[in-house]
């Protein structure tokens, strides 16, 4: 749905151009194993769609009970190869998350290609712990970036802000948002002590009254994803980690049409294939170590071909480290892009998910990430970086490119593209009860300066300001 307008050849980070800026800065082995993706044989439009198709029929492949190491290790390389060159749009912590857990699974993967629900071996329980040990990483640096990182967190004031604040907000953020102070508070508290704490009981054992504990571990942290899934829109982040808690339960606790059948008899291929998975698991565990540590601050000495290795596992993203809202902001500033046709009289580019007409309610879009409209939000924020992307979709907009278009709302000009456009920084914040009562209006908005000046296109294309 997206991918020609964010990287196709009329998109607004063409990866054919990615690619090509590689090529001179690095050579022979060195472009795969630090760009490691598909894309090399060809970033056409017809490529970049096929790759999406071929991905969407794995997938349903996957669920139709072709749940084995063949079809698994193609989707997670094909969404490797946007990965990579997917900058700005696609390397979120939960693109990493997917990526890392997707290669963890295949340590337990059936090898056989039949279809089947029974599995064709036994499968080791070391084969399962990068997938546990994941979870664990996954909320314990969170709470550690947290408290580490901003003071709001450690005052417990982070969620009267987040609510109103976070990249697109739903309809129910808005009125959780307008709970008492002291909930916010009570709730950070709740949060930090789940992050912080509840992931140590992950390690109990699974039998007996420490299995219960372990259990009602697991339901904690699933239920504090459920929470999060119903005030944001995180795409597929909650649902992503809802499924990692899978590993933690015994087959009594899921229904009986996800149980597996019982496996037969030990071969010696199958021992073989144990040991194999095993020691596979042991390495991820391994190299996810020094980045996890480097998430805590504990600086480690490590040998250098230890190192080199975590680089290359961080390049084809076997392993990551994670740490979601480490700085809270605490003020929402949006960016207004208006469009001219004579520089007199101008109208709003509308997009179609975040925040711009403030009578238009939040809406839920998740599992979707609409990826341009989540940049936004970080372009508001004020990084630099953000601003190459932008006036490149600025230029591809004057120009009229259908793909580029195609990501945003109802244009303003029906008959063609603007010819002039200017960006503005305005600050949105959620309007009080009464205000909405009276207005009708989810926001109020308070009109900013310019973030970008007047600006148009040059005889040749190219992106000029216009005085």
């Amino acid at each position: 749905m997206q991918v020609r307008g964010l990287y196709g050849e009329q998109g607004i980070v063409p990866i054919a151009a990615t690619l090509a800026s590689v090529r001179e800065a690095l050579e022979g082995t060195d472009r795969f194993l630090k760009v490691p993706t598909l894309f090399w044989i060809s970033a056409s439009d017809g490529m970049l769609v096929g790759f999406c198709a071929a991905g969407l029929l794995l997938s349903l492949a996957v669920i139709a009970g072709f749940r084995n190491f063949s079809s698994l290790s193609l989707l997670w390389l094909l969404y490797l190869s946007f990965n990579t060159v997917g900058d700005p749009f696609l390397p979120f912590q939960w693109d990493a998350l997917l990526l890392e857990a997707g290669f963890a699974a295949l340590l337990v993967a059936p090898i056989s290609l039949r279809p089947s629900r029974a599995r064709s071996a036994p499968v080791s329980v070391v084969a399962f712990l990068p997938l546990r040990w994941l979870l664990f990483r996954l909320y314990f640096s969170s709470g550690v970036v947290k408290v580490r990182a901003d003071e709001v967190w450690r005052d417990l004031t982070a969620l009267t802000y987040h609510y109103e604040t976070q990249p697109l907000p739903p309809f129910t953020a808005w009125t959780v948002h307008h709970l008492p102070v002291w909930f916010h508070q009570a709730s950070c508290f709740l949060l930090l002590a789940i992050e912080l704490a509840v992931p140590f009981l992950l390690f109990l054992p699974g039998k007996g009254i420490l299995g219960r504990i372990r259990l009602s571990a697991v339901a904690t942290l699933a239920g504090l994803q459920v929470l999060i899934l119903l005030t944001g829109n995180y795409t597929f982040f909650n649902w992503l980690t809802l499924v990692l808690c899978v590993p933690f339960l015994a087959d009594r606790h899921l229904p009986r049409w996800w149980r597996r059948g019982e496996p037969g008899p030990v071969a010696t291929s199958h021992a073989r294939s144990r040991r194999i998975r095993a020691a596979g698991a042991v390495i991820l565990i391994v190299l996810s170590i020094p980045p996890f540590l480097g998430t805590l601050r504990l600086d480690v000495a490590w040998p250098r071909a230890v190192r080199e290795l975590v680089q290359v596992s961080r390049s084809f993203l076997l392993t990551s480290t994670y740490g979601l809202f480490a700085n809270m902001t605490e003020e929402r500033p949006e960016v207004t892009l208006e469009g001219s046709m004579d520089g007199k009289t101008w109208k709003e580019v509308a997009f179609r998910y975040k925040p711009g007409d403030p009578a238009r309610a939040p809406a839920f879009v998740a599992p979707h990430q609409p990826r341009l409209d989540w940049q936004m939000w970080f372009l508001a924020l004020g990084s630099p970086r953000e601003r190459g992307w932008f006036l490149l979709l600025c230029q591809r907009i004057l120009q009229g490119s259908p793909p580029v278009l195609g990501l945003l709302g109802e244009p303003p000009f029906p008959d063609g593209p603007p010819r002039y456009l200017r960006a503005r920084l305005d600050d949105y914040r959620f309007t009080t009860r009464e205000e909405a009562r009276e207005s009708g209006h989810w926001w109020r908005v308070e009109r900013g300066g310019l973030l970008i000046p007047v600006i148009t296109l040059d005889r040749k294309g190219n992106l000029v300001r216009w005085d």
